[in-house]
């Protein structure tokens, strides 16, 4: 399981309609498979270039079947239009600063 609390940094961009681009967190095995995604994340209004978002508690989890021991975060943004990438990060599950199962 993957309990996903803030994004940090996010950058804020403006969709067709005027509204605020949403987000959306993407998980891979070291193979590239997707594994799960989160719904999509919605930011606050605001008229900053880059937001920290509080992700609200029922869109931070995933849960997560896999023997990969190296899991990737993705995060883009959702939309019609396909998801552009703004960042991936790497969580491997043997570091000591993961819970174990």
């Amino acid at each position: 399981t993957i309990v996903i609390s803030r994004l940090l940094d996010m950058p804020l961009e403006k969709n067709i309609f005027g509204g605020t681009k949403r987000f959306r967190v993407r998980a891979f095995d070291d193979e590239n498979h997707e594994l799960d995604q989160s719904s999509e994340i919605e930011a606050d209004k605001s008229n900053k270039e880059a937001e920290t978002i509080n992700v609200r508690e029922e869109d931070s989890t995933m849960e997560l079947r896999t023997t990969s021991n190296l899991i990737f975060l993705q995060v883009e943004h959702a939309g019609m239009m396909g998801g552009k990438i703004i960042g991936r990060c790497q969580i491997h599950r043997l570091d000591p600063r993961c819970s174990q199962i």
